[in-house]
């Protein structure tokens, strides 16, 4: 449910940012502050709310680090470390890595490129390793 949560937050959030700077491009007559306003709440909607995939994260360790040793496990042990420090990476730090810094836009998709990356490799090694037990 955790995850299920995380997910649905993310897709809400990652819909905003479009919405509002779509809104303050609409109307060329309106107010400069106005659009000027709207492409604020767009840009900090984008950068500052990256937190939710940390649900999911929580989740898929948790489920990572205490399940027995499993060959059909969807996600390996190894798999239950890296995504806690992603997940760490996302937290606000001082200096480049914080919210305005000059690292700030770019280590969120890298950093959640590899991690979604990673997670389909994982999932389509165990669907194979499925496949092939349940037809032998």
């Amino acid at each position: 449910m955790l995850q299920l949560t995380g997910g649905a937050l993310m897709s809400i959030i990652l819909v905003l940012p479009g919405l509002f700077w779509g809104i303050a491009a609409y109307n060329p007559m309106r107010s400069p502050e106005v659009t000027a306003l709207m492409h604020e709440i767009g840009t900090l909607t984008l950068v500052t709310t990256d937190q939710f995939f940390i649900f999911q994260m929580i989740a898929i360790t948790y489920v990572s680090l205490t399940q027995t040793i499993d060959n059909a496990s969807a996600f390996p042990r190894w798999y239950g470390w890296l995504t806690p420090w992603i997940a760490i990476a996302f937290i606000p730090k001082t200096g480049p890595f914080a919210w305005n810094g000059a690292i700030v836009f770019w280590m969120p998709f890298i950093l959640l490129g590899v991690w979604i990356t990673v997670t389909s490799v994982c999932m389509l090694v165990v669907i194979k390793r499925q496949r092939l037990a349940g037809t032998a």
